[in-house]
This record gives C-alpha cells, sequence and structure tokens, in this order.
C-alpha cells in the first residue's frame, strides 16, 4: 500500500489486516504492549499500543 495526493506518493509499505487477538503475537516480541482495544458491533476495532 502507498499513500498518494495529485503528484506525490509515499513508498510502498506493508498494511496489517488482523483481529485483536491476532495483533498480540507481532507485538510479543516487539517494543510495543497492546494496552486497550476498543471493539464496535460491526467488527471494527481501535487499537491502543504504548511503548514498553
Amino acid at each position: 500500500m502507498r499513500v498518494r495526493h495529485e503528484r506525490l506518493a509515499t513508498p510502498w509499505f506493508d498494511y496489517l489486516l488482523c483481529s485483536p487477538r491476532e495483533l498480540e503475537e507481532p507485538l510479543a516480541d516487539s517494543p510495543w504492549q497492546l494496552t486497550d482495544v476498543h471493539q464496535t458491533g460491526s467488527g471494527d476495532y481501535l487499537a491502543i499500543m504504548e511503548r514498553r
């Protein structure tokens, strides 16, 4: 994925789509921890992560 606007564009970057439970695994070996998850009734969610 990348972001484009008129003649400007970012480099390509990976976009991770996963459930809140699946998000815990890649965070385990990172300096980030999942501190809260706000879920909607439609399946969308907002993950709050903080640096350890």
